[in-house]
């Protein structure tokens, strides 16, 4: 290798997922992380594990509308992450495990629910603003994983709208 080829080398820096991201390439195939319009019409299903002791069943609709990591605190308004399993294979029950700053009066840290990621399609997951007991600022992280393993874990940050008032 010439000099000059070598020297380029190591300042092309290599394309790098942003800050709080992780994923297992092997088992997914694409990413996508960020805002997510709540419904006020979805079905509930059980979720003993989570504050509300139920989640949304995600709607048709429902999708990542902007891509990003800091999030605006409000009420139905949701952070979520999508993935497509790399090839056609189905990943199956997965256990979402959203991590938060301690809820205003239960000090909870911690919601949970079941999943399954099928092979073809969306599957995306979400966590939505939806009682004053959820309405804290800070560091939220929502991780996939099946069994042992660590499919993925996005962080996002959760801020006051004002400072993010084109996305309130």
């Amino acid at each position: 290798m010439a000099k000059g080829a070598f020297i380029a080398l190591l300042f092309c820096p290599l394309p790098a997922l942003a800050a709080g991201i992780s994923f297992d390439k092997s088992r997914v195939g694409e990413l996508r992380y960020g805002l997510v319009c709540g419904s006020d019409t979805a079905e509930t299903i059980p979720a003993p594990q989570t504050a509300q002791g139920t989640i949304q069943k995600r709607e048709d609709w429902q999708n990542i509308i902007l891509e990003t990591q800091s999030i605006p605190l409000v009420k139905g308004m949701a952070l979520g992450v999508d993935v497509a399993p790399a090839g056609p294979r189905e990943i199956g029950d997965v256990t979402i495990t959203v991590t938060h700053p301690p809820f205003n009066e239960s000090g909870l840290t911690i919601d949970k629910w079941s999943a399954k990621f099928t092979s073809n399609g969306s599957n995306l997951n979400f966590f939505e603003f939806e009682v004053p007991d959820e309405m804290v600022e800070g560091i939220w992280t929502m991780t996939a994983r099946k069994g042992m393993r660590t499919l993925y874990t996005v962080s996002f940050k959760v801020v006051d709208p004002a400072t993010v008032p084109e996305m309130a």
